[in-house]
């Protein structure tokens, strides 16, 4: 129930809510999905390390 007070909140402000979640994460991504969110960008994570 909070998460969809915070999520209309955000909409009323005509911006986009989100939720962040690696991809094998799949506990949050179907939890987020029951919310009704859905996947619309899978990024890349590149991770530099100095040599």
């Amino acid at each position: 129930m909070l998460m969809r007070e915070i999520a209309n909140a955000i909409l009323a402000r005509e911006e986009t809510p989100f939720l962040p979640a690696f991809a094998n994460n799949h506990g949050a991504i179907g939890l987020y999905e029951k919310l009704g969110f859905m996947t619309r960008w899978d990024p890349v994570l590149i991770v530099l390390q100095e040599s």
